[in-house]
């Protein structure tokens, strides 16, 4: 299945239709969550209150980075490994890869996954996930998939945004409350996105959507072809901004900036009561 299918499918384009009312702030959100710090036997609580999908945005912050300063980040992360897989920099490409998964503060060790293989995995990989032209049926069997790895992904790709345990969870979230409020009896096949693993203590899948857990080659096809899904959704919905807020920022930026703002409400699942129509 390829964009334009998708995207015309009767309840992905209902899903979007409802979605797009919380880009432009037609609608507005209620969601918060409490977390708590311990450093040096002092534990430190912490409220995160959202009450629209774009103050998620303007608040959005990682490892005590904003959004702006985040995406100077990411943009010489995109740089450099676009440079490396122009000029075929093998060495180049693998640090850049090393030092993305650094900043996402994960554990995943590419170098001895891929060795100095990566440059070549990788950018083979890219045309089975390129949004524009991708096709979920070619990617079963697709092997080099993770959180870790759509990270990576993100900045050798455009339009494909980060698909981590928090981007999922507020993804799912929002497409069940999307069933929910329109009267369908169960999430439709083509939004049963699935959820990769959380590596902390919180349930960020309590709507039962599929699990991302278990054996890499039977993970990495679900975890891709949700992840092209998602890029789908969001590049749909980066085009409904209108003309405020997110309909400011220029489209690749806009991508980023909601995927951002599902990061930063994805932390706890959104309850029942999350809509604010008015």
């Amino acid at each position: 299945m390829k964009r334009d299918e998708y995207l015309n499918d009767k309840d992905v384009k209902a899903f979007i239709d409802w979605t797009a009312k919380l880009v432009t702030g037609e609608w507005r959100l209620k969601h918060d969550w409490t977390k708590q710090n311990e450093s040096r036997q002092l534990t430190t609580r912490i409220d995160f209150t959202y009450p629209s999908l774009y103050y998620a945005f303007t608040n959005y912050e990682w490892n005590g980075k904003s959004f702006k300063q985040t995406e100077e980040i990411l943009n010489e992360f995109r740089r450099k490994i676009r440079a490396a897989m122009k000029s075929g920099d093998r060495k180049l490409f693998l640090d850049t890869a090393e030092c993305v998964i650094k900043w996402a503060c994960t554990n995943f060790n590419i170098r001895t996954e891929l060795e100095l293989d990566a440059l070549e995995i990788l950018k083979d990989k890219t045309k089975y996930l390129d949004p524009d032209n991708a096709d979920t049926t070619s990617l079963k069997g697709f092997m080099y998939m993770n959180a870790s790895y759509s990270k990576i992904y993100s900045v050798m790709i455009d339009g494909f945004p980060i698909y981590d345990s928090r981007v999922a969870c507020a993804f799912t979230s929002l497409i069940w409350l999307f069933r929910k409020d329109t009267g369908r009896r169960q999430v439709p096949d083509m939004l049963r996105l699935g959820v990769p693993p959380n590596n902390g203590k919180q349930d960020r899948n309590p709507y039962g959507f599929p699990n991302i857990h278990g054996e890499r080659k039977y993970t990495a096809p679900m975890h891709a072809d949700s992840n092209l899904k998602a890029a789908w959704i969001l590049g749909e919905l980066a085009k409904r901004a209108g003309n405020r807020k997110f309909g400011k920022l220029k489209k690749r930026k806009r991508i980023r900036a909601l995927e951002a703002a599902l990061f930063m409400i994805g932390d706890r699942p959104l309850k029942e009561d999350a809509i604010r129509k008015r």
